[in-house]
This record gives structure tokens, C-alpha cells and sequence, in this order.
């Protein structure tokens, strides 16, 4: 249905691949996918991701709504920030790209410009049974914390 619609550029929203991306970090509790309906029928959600599990800071994921309906945007930003001040002992709660037109809104709900003088890099470890592996290079006495910009910021 948001396909209809849309106009531009937009990656795929299939069930599956939104299982795929997010399901498992769902059911561990690290990210929360809160949906919008409106007559019985979802017309949007938003996905909350925590950085770690012991971590107090989370970061919008996902974020769309039918239409681009900045009404429904607005309705899950402020629905997700009221779940996180309800539901978890959140500190800090970043957005993670989304484009120019929506930057207004955004900045209405979460008036916090974070700047840095570098770029951010994040890493992540999908397979369990390489963590342990990819941790013993990482923090050796002979590793340099790495990422495309060394040492810029990157969070493990």
C-alpha cells in the first residue's frame, strides 16, 4: 500500500525482510516496533533500537507512515517517546538519517542537534560464533580502535 503512493526512492517493507532486519532483536528486547493503526489497519510504525543491552541510549531505526502523512509521523515519534519514558530507563533518543523534508518534524520532537567533528561509525556482529574471534583482534594490545575514519567516534 505505501508503494502506491510513494514517489522516489524507498527500500522494501516486506514482511519478511522487516523480520529479517529486525525480528530477532525484537524478540531479545533490544528494539521495539511500535505500529500506528487507523481503522483496524496499520498505517505506519516506528523502530526503537537500544545500542546494547545495558545502554540507556536508543536510536530511531525505521520510521514510516502511509503517504508520508507527517500526522502519522508525528503520532509515532510522540507514541514512541512516550513508551520509552514509560517503559525503559531511556536517557537520550537519536534519530538515524531519514530525509530533509522530515527533519522539521523530527527536530519538533527531538530538539537535542548532536554535533560532531567527525563521522560516526557503528560495527555490528550478526554471527555469535565470530564475537568472540572479531573481539580478541579488536581489543588486543597490538589493534588500534578502527573503522573508515580510525578512532573517529566508533561504537562497538
Amino acid at each position: 500500500r505505501y508503494l502506491e503512493t510513494n514517489e522516489g526512492f524507498v527500500s522494501s517493507r516486506a514482511p519478511d525482510e522487516l523480520e529479517w532486519t529486525f525480528g530477532e532483536a525484537v524478540r531479545k528486547g533490544e528494539a521495539v516496533l511500535l505500529a500506528l493503526e487507523e481503522a483496524g489497519t496499520m498505517v505506519g510504525y516506528i523502530v526503537l533500537r537500544r545500542h546494547s543491552p545495558t545502554c540507556r541510549n536508543w536510536a530511531v531505526s525505521d520510521w514510516i507512515a502511509l503517504g508520508n502523512d507527517e500526522s502519522r509521523l508525528a503520532a509515532l515519534l510522540e507514541g514512541a517517546i512516550l513508551f520509552l519514558r514509560r517503559e525503559t530507563p531511556v536517557i537520550h533518543l537519536h534519530p538515524c538519517g531519514f530525509p530533509m523534508w522530515v527533519q522539521p518534524l523530527l527536530a519538533r520532537y527531538l530538539p537535542t542537534e548532536e554535533k560532531l567533528e567527525h563521522n560516526r561509525c557503528c560495527v555490528s556482529i550478526l554471527a555469535e560464533e565470530k564475537a568472540k574471534e572479531l573481539e580478541a583482534v579488536l581489543f588486543s594490545d597490538k589493534s588500534w580502535l578502527f573503522g573508515p575514519y580510525d578512532g573517529d567516534a566508533c561504537l562497538f
